[in-house]
């Protein structure tokens, strides 16, 4: 699906361009949620475990915040009448 494509791509140009890592921000955005005590990350190789673990290197702004909350409303996703029904 090219949309997601498209806003991950958004928010890497955003944080690339503060020299931040896109993970770090991630995982800093899931954190700063209402309610939200940890963040679970998963990875295929070491190395981004061990990236993952410098998640503290990033302090998100309120702009970086509302950055990364855009793609929520920008990707369309498919009408299912049964999710809604339940």
């Amino acid at each position: 699906h090219e949309a997601q494509f498209d806003q991950v791509r958004l928010l890497a140009d955003h944080f690339s361009a503060k020299g931040q890592s896109l993970t770090h921000a991630a995982i800093q955005w899931v954190l700063a949620q209402p309610g939200i005590t940890s963040a679970i990350v998963g990875a295929s190789r070491p190395d981004q475990i061990q990236d993952s673990l410098d998640y503290d290197q990033v302090q998100l702004a309120e702009e970086d915040l509302e950055v990364c909350d855009a793609p929520w409303y920008n990707i369309p996703r498919p009408s299912d009448p049964e999710v809604a029904m339940r």
